[in-house]
């Protein structure tokens, strides 16, 4: 049973961690099982050009990713080791992987069974809008589209009490809010 499906994201980052040296790679594992035992999210620490950050965040989500798999899936050391190399992952990077989580496992599975999975709040409804500011000048005309979208909770589904937010996003922030949809999606399309 492989608890990975090799999509061409999935394939990329492999190819990243390949490529990513050997004294980075080590720092970056030992931070990311720091943050699963707290359960914090993992956050870029160095700022690179443009490119490099995009590829330092895909290395940094993968081996999440991993890692939650691993915890979910409560592998051994070994049979995770494995399960990467048939991906394609270099031995060396397989293996330090193995061995962060060799190191780490425990306290990330017990923080995992000790939290719940149940949401503070409940999403009842979605509404949405689109928005058009329109300026006119005396040659010019400036169209600022945005979204918006106002989203209604509940603590509970037996209580009707409902909170609501209110969010703007402009096409650039929508755009970004819809590949972060994306990506849960897919996390969740692969655990079933």
């Amino acid at each position: 049973m492989s608890a990975f499906k090799l999509t061409e994201r999935f394939q990329l980052a492999i190819e990243l961690i390949n490529n990513t040296e050997n004294e980075m790679f080590a720092p970056l594992l030992a931070k990311i099982i720091s943050h699963l035992r707290t359960g914090e999210p993992v956050e870029n620490g160095e700022k690179k050009e443009a490119e490099g950050e995009a590829e330092q965040a895909i290395v940094r989500e993968a081996c999440t990713y991993i890692l939650e798999q691993a915890a979910y899936f409560s592998f051994p050391p070994q049979v995770l080791a494995e399960q990467l190399k048939q991906l394609h992952m270099d031995e060396d990077k397989s293996t330090a992987i193995a061995s962060a989580w060799k190191a780490g496992a425990a306290p990330v599975i017990a923080r995992l069974r000790g939290s719940t999975a149940v949401a503070p709040h409940l999403l009842q409804s979605v509404d949405w809008q689109l928005h058009m500011q329109i300026a006119q000048g005396s040659l010019s005309r400036v169209v600022q589209p945005s979204a918006i979208f106002k989203f209604g909770f509940s603590d509970d589904e037996a209580i009707p009490k409902t909170s609501e937010m209110v969010l703007e996003f402009s096409p650039d922030e929508l755009r970004q809010f819809y590949m972060n949809l994306e990506k849960i999606q897919a996390q969740l399309d692969a655990l079933s």
